[in-house]
C-alpha cells in the first residue's frame, strides 16, 4: 500500500473508486471504536471511527469486516452495534475492503444456501412444539385487551391467535 494511500486511510477518507464501482451489500454495524482522529473544518464535525461490520452480499455467506471512516458528528450517536443497518461497498477483488456508503439505503439481498438463516419454511418445517397458554380464569384478575399475542424465541418468532 503506497504511503498517500495509507495516509488517506488514516484520516479517514474514503476511496472514491470503491464507492463509485464497488459491489454494494448489506452491513450490520458490529463495533464502533471512535479514534483520537476527527476530520473537517470544526475540530469535532467528523470523528474517525474503525467499523467492524457484518457484510451480506447476494449469495455469498456474511462476514464480519472492518473499516476506518471518517462520519458526520450527528450520524455516530445514531449507529447502534447489532441493530444499525447500512449500505457497504465492497472491493470485487478484495472482500475485506469496504466502505460504508452512507448516501444509499442498504439493498435487499439474497443470502447464500446454508448461511445458517433459518427461512420462514425452515421455522414452519422444523419449529418447537409450543404448549398451549390458557387465559381462562384470568379476566376477573386482569383485563385481556388483546386476543393476538407474539411468542418470541431465540431462533424465531410467531403470532398467534388468544381464544
Amino acid at each position: 500500500m503506497g504511503m498517500f494511500k495509507k495516509l488517506k486511510q488514516f484520516s479517514g477518507s474514503v476511496d472514491k473508486e470503491l464507492l463509485r464501482n464497488g459491489l454494494l451489500g448489506r452491513g450490520t454495524i458490529v463495533d464502533i471504536k471512535q479514534t483520537n482522529v476527527s476530520r473537517g473544518e470544526d475540530a469535532f464535525s467528523a470523528p474517525v471511527c474503525i467499523f467492524t461490520v457484518e457484510v451480506v452480499l447476494d449469495n455469498v455467506p456474511a462476514y464480519n469486516a472492518t473499516c476506518r471512516q471518517a462520519v458526520p458528528l450527528t450520524v455516530v450517536p445514531q449507529m447502534v452495534p447489532g441493530q444499525t443497518v447500512c449500505a457497504v461497498r465492497v472491493n470485487p477483488d478484495n472482500h475485506d475492503e469496504i466502505a460504508l456508503d452512507l448516501a444509499t439505503e442498504p439493498p435487499e439481498v439474497t443470502l447464500a444456501q446454508g448461511s445458517g438463516q433459518a427461512t420462514a419454511a425452515d421455522v414452519l418445517a422444523r419449529g418447537k412444539p409450543a404448549r398451549r397458554l390458557d387465559l381462562r380464569g384470568c379476566a376477573e384478575r386482569w383485563r385481556v385487551h388483546c386476543r393476538r399475542a407474539d411468542v418470541v424465541d431465540v431462533r424465531a418468532a410467531a403470532q398467534v391467535v388468544i381464544g
